[in-house]
């Protein structure tokens, strides 16, 4: 199955909840929000969280959204998660018995205790540009006042809501960069030599 730009083989018997987060700084520190989206095994959309979170790092925000997130999941019975964040940072804390930074600790050992009460929790770390959906919530965080739950899928914004079901379908998304000037490969400039101005 392929969504998001990448390809998942699932060998699971028993269906996990998908949720992808992300976290979104405005300056580092900066105001700061909480992008969520928490699909089923197949990539259909279940709920979405947008949340603003005041201000702080880039860190902190990818830490509470993914707290924010698992807290969804376990308080509608959800016990058998996969968490996908495009912060390796973030998974890093989760998958490796390393020391986090003194002024994360606290929000990445809630996070821990969360993840301790999964019945099967497993972590993925992905391109931003498997995590478009998330991503976009999590700027659309910086526009709100409080924590929005999007229980439909046609009650996000359409935008988000296209890049939902295009993750859905399989489409690949990709990052754009605007240039000013198109860069060629030494080996190819010849073929566009006349072509100057």
């Amino acid at each position: 199955m392929a969504y998001g730009g990448k390809f998942y083989q699932h060998c699971w018997e028993i269906i996990k909840q998908i949720s992808s987060i992300d976290g979104s700084a405005l300056g580092n520190p900066g105001k700061i929000g909480a992008g969520i989206i928490i699909r089923d095994h197949n990539g259909n959309f279940i709920h979405a969280i947008s949340s603003p979170l005041g201000t702080g790092t880039n860190n902190q925000a990818e830490v509470q959204a993914a707290h924010i997130g698992l807290s969804w999941c376990i308080e509608q019975g959800y016990t058998k998660i996969h968490l996908e964040a495009d912060s390796s940072i973030l998974i890093h804390w989760l998958t490796n018995n390393t020391t986090t930074p003194w002024n994360m600790f606290t929000y990445v050992q809630k996070l821990k205790d969360m993840c301790n009460l999964c019945e099967e929790i497993t972590f993925t770390h992905v391109f931003r540009e498997a995590n478009y959906p998330a991503d976009s919530l999590s700027k659309l965080s910086h526009t709100l006042t409080s924590l929005i739950h999007y229980q439909q899928l046609e009650s996000l914004p359409s935008s988000i809501r296209g890049q939902i079901l295009q993750d859905q379908n399989g489409t690949p998304s990709f990052r754009h960069k605007l240039t000013k000037k198109i860069q060629l490969p030494p080996h190819m400039s010849h073929f566009y030599s006349h072509v100057h101005d």
